[in-house]
């Protein structure tokens, strides 16, 4: 899949992979286009995951996904908090095969993660989760 730095204002494609650009949240809007935010940092980062799992939440209702992975802190935690309670589904890196296991351990510890699997196991996690939803 095409891999690009998310761009203010930018029309999300299926099949396309977006990534935040330094320095900026990256936030889904209901028209399915991305605001760069520079807002505060949250859990003393900018990117963070959570602002963009509440707006995904606010998009998508019970069809999100929070997928959250190797990483330092908390990071994900509140947001994945979000989409559970909208009953979307919530996704975690098994923190024994992470790098960094502070984040999806953080999800984990909350009780909030739907799925505790490896990396490899994610993708065929989401396509049971979306078969459901169709």
């Amino acid at each position: 899949m095409p891999v690009m730095l998310g761009q203010n204002n930018m029309s999300i494609k299926p099949g396309h992979i977006y990534i935040s650009p330094g320095d900026h949240h990256m936030l889904i809007n209901s028209n399915l286009t991305i605001t760069l935010d520079d807002g505060p940092k949250e859990n003393f980062v900018r990117p963070a995951a959570d602002p963009m799992f509440r707006s995904i939440a606010n998009t998508f209702n019970e069809r999100s996904v929070a997928i959250v992975l190797t990483g330092l802190g908390r990071d994900g935690s509140n947001g994945s908090q979000v989409i559970k309670k909208i009953n979307g589904k919530v996704i975690i890196q098994d923190p024994t095969t992470a790098i960094a296991p502070s984040m999806p351990r953080s999800v984990l510890d909350e009780g909030i993660a739907d799925v505790n699997t490896t990396v490899d196991q994610i993708p065929r996690k989401i396509a049971e989760f979306i078969k459901k939803l169709v």
